[in-house]
């Protein structure tokens, strides 16, 4: 299983610049089987190509916005026996948008430097997604994020940044014993939805947030160290991790690897290993 994810970026002007990314998941080979009888191996996959542009409003603001094409084929074209009769699994076809905002200040206080930056994104903004020819469509995993990150320079030499996020996902919840029960929900009522439908009220729907948290230092813009944590309720998945990585960067080249460490033992997580690598095909900055 491996999830592969590519991105180039070009500025277009001083204060502006688009970017294209490809996102590839591989799954890797698995054997269906229904009601004790196997089926052909098959190798599930997906990929998303991305178009993004952001444009610099001010000094401290920026606006971005993405479109995305989707294609997910889980099970091939199989063909499935349920309670309600016959139908074929089909990959999976649809398009979303995302849209960002980022706001930074550079701050100083006490002879010291500092940042502030604050940012918000909503992901995955796009029609529904159907994986048979019954005509039974899914929500995407639309997602809104709200971030802030506080960046201190220690020296000229040194300076730490922590990060916090909250997520949650922006999809009505399903009920149980009917999983139809959103097939009429369009996205945008569906989004409406997802802040009030949870069973037990409020209480639940802040369950449904996770939060991320890290700490990174820099050594002249040269190497980095970090850590962090990711939570999500127990009753709403129960990711709960630690991470740790390290990053390099020389002239036009970088490199950035971290290591997840769960707090449970046998985490279907527990192992996973994160490579990012960089590369400047503009004149390296000064």
């Amino acid at each position: 299983m491996s999830l592969v994810y590519l991105s180039g970026q070009k500025k277009l002007t001083p204060n502006s610049s688009i970017a294209l990314s490809l996102l590839y998941f591989d799954l890797g080979e698995i054997v269906f089987s229904q009601t004790g009888n196997d089926f052909q191996p098959f190798n599930p996959k997906e990929y998303a190509v991305s178009l993004s542009y952001g444009q610099k409003l001010s000094e401290n603001l920026s606006l971005g916005i993405g479109a995305r094409f989707i294609r997910s084929n889980l099970a091939g074209n199989t063909n499935v026996v349920n309670a309600t009769g016959n139908f074929e699994s089909a990959p999976g076809n649809t398009a979303s948008v995302d849209l960002g905002i980022y706001y930074t200040k550079d701050l100083a206080l006490g002879g010291k430097n500092y940042n502030l930056a604050l940012g918000g994104n909503i992901s995955n903004v796009g029609g529904k997604i159907s994986y048979t020819t019954a005509g039974r469509k899914d929500f995407l995993p639309t997602n809104l994020r709200l971030g802030t990150a506080f960046t201190m320079e220690l020296d000229p030499y040194n300076k730490i940044t922590l990060a916090v996020d909250g997520n949650k996902l922006l999809v009505p919840y399903a009920q149980s014993d009917d999983p139809a029960a959103n097939d009429d929900t369009n996205v945008f009522s569906g989004i409406v939805k997802s802040f009030t439908d949870a069973p037990e009220g409020g209480s639940e729907e802040l369950k449904e947030i996770t939060v991320s948290t890290g700490l990174e230092y820099w050594y002249d813009n040269m190497f980095a160290a970090r850590a962090g944590y990711f939570y999500e309720n127990e009753l709403k998945g129960g990711r709960q991790y630690f991470t740790m990585g390290l990053g390099i960067r020389y002239q036009k080249f970088g490199f950035d690897g971290a290591y997840m460490i769960p707090n449970e033992q046998n985490n279907p997580l527990a192992q996973t290993f994160r490579f990012t690598l960089h590369f400047r095909l503009d004149e390296a900055e000064q």
